[in-house]
């Protein structure tokens, strides 16, 4: 089954946070005020720009909502932006790798694919929060008397209307783009797997009663035609079904005698064969006795016909 929404979903995340990675580690970098970072933000207007935007968006808006409610002091703004600083970066590796896991996900099959469910689960749940993120700072934007003027001021120094809420917008968009992609696509595939429209199991085999510890069918007419030879008297040691050539002894075959198999039955006087009966009626009753221990003729018809030689060929 076709798993093209996570495959997307996998592909925008590790767009957008590598993206956002980097834009988090050099705000790392600023506030931990490494020069030559600084130095080049600095000369470079546009880039300062950028990451002034982001870093409202990620760590100023959460830091004006904490100040909002209560009265912080200049040294503990200064700890709460470098806490928040290291969060948003890792966060971003966190959601960058996992943009990789969504799209190694899609290359298995439905029913591995089915069994990381919970773990899916879990992400989307995370992305799900983040997208409502993006929309608080939206509406804060709109709405919060102390939020609401530094959008404003975002805004002037970009020249662009509303570029706080542009940003927040596309955003939070993606996020939500690759939540319902990756949810829709599993939710499918778990259902299919659990309707049995995913086709076999390949792992099925190995729990199926009807399988050995090889994976062949047990009491397959087949299997036991060509089954390996059990070890006998007087044959070299087997070695994974294989026979290991023995060169210290020779196998002498040694002669042997035919005897007719029913030669050893008729002797004239014993068994009820009557002592005086001709060479023919030997022959006749040899023949009948092979005919019998084939069993071309029935046991009836066995002692109609040997009473018959018997009485029929007398010297």
């Amino acid at each position: 089954m076709k798993k093209g929404g996570v495959k997307a979903s996998g592909a925008i995340t590790l767009i957008i946070y590598f993206l956002l990675l980097v834009t988090a580690v050099f705000n790392l970098l600023v506030v931990l005020k490494v020069e030559p970072v600084v130095n080049m933000l600095t000369s470079v207007e546009i880039l300062s720009k950028i990451l002034s935007l982001i870093k409202f968006v990620f760590i100023l808006f959460p830091l004006s909502i904490v100040s909002l409610i209560a009265t912080l002091e200049a040294s503990l703004i200064d700890t709460i932006t470098l806490v928040l600083s290291i969060v948003f970066a890792v966060f971003c590796l966190h959601m960058f790798i996992w943009g990789i896991k969504e799209i190694t996900l899609a290359k298995k099959d439905d029913y591995r694919f089915a069994k990381c469910k919970k773990t899916c689960a879990f992400m989307h749940i995370i992305k799900f929060f983040v997208f409502l993120y993006f929309v608080a700072v939206i509406v804060c934007s709109f709405v919060l008397d102390g939020i609401k003027p530094l959008a404003e001021a975002y805004a002037e120094a970009f020249g662009v209307p509303f570029i706080v809420v542009i940003v927040a917008g596309v955003l939070a968009l993606l996020q939500f783009i690759c939540f319902v992609l990756a949810v829709a696509n599993i939710n499918k595939v778990a259902k299919a797997v659990k309707r049995g429209e995913a086709g076999q199991d390949p792992n099925a085999n190995y729990a199926d009663p009807n399988y050995n510890q090889n994976g062949y069918v047990q009491n397959d007419p087949y299997q036991q035609q060509y089954a390996q030879p059990q070890m006998q008297a007087n044959m070299p040691p087997m070695n994974n079904g294989y026979a290991q050539p023995q060169y210290q002894q020779q196998y002498q075959p040694q002669p042997q005698q035919y005897q007719d198999p029913g030669s050893s039955m008729i002797v004239p006087g014993q068994n009820g064969v009557p002592f005086n009966i001709t060479q023919k009626g030997i022959q006749d009753l040899e023949r009948l006795e092979r005919l019998k221990q084939s069993g071309a003729i029935t046991d009836a018809n066995y002692i109609v016909m040997r009473t018959k030689i018997c009485n029929s060929n007398l010297s």
